[in-house]
């Protein structure tokens, strides 16, 4: 059970530098951005399935995520609403 646990936590924190890394995102943004959407609460949802993707699948499948829902709809700062921008039109 911990090292599932563990595991859990590794991935996510690779998942959000990654995601972050590649869209030239700060850590308190990407993290205010990720937590506000739902995107953290989404890899852990699918854990079981997000893990067995390819880093650059992963990137598209957030990327999916955050296309797919209205920015409006979270209380996002200014600078995580640039952001949010940035990384839905390409």
């Amino acid at each position: 059970m911990f090292k599932e646990i563990e595991n859990r936590k590794k991935f996510t924190v690779f998942a959000i530098e990654e995601y972050r890394h590649r869209k030239g995102l700060d850590g308190k943004t990407a993290i205010g951005l990720l937590e506000k959407s739902g995107l953290l609460q989404y890899i852990e949802d699918f854990f079981d399935v997000l893990h067995s993707y390819g880093t650059e699948y992963l990137i598209a499948d957030f990327d999916d995520y955050l296309k797919n829902r209205k920015r409006n709809d979270y209380r996002l700062n200014e600078t995580e609403k640039a952001a949010w921008e940035k990384i839905i039109s390409g």
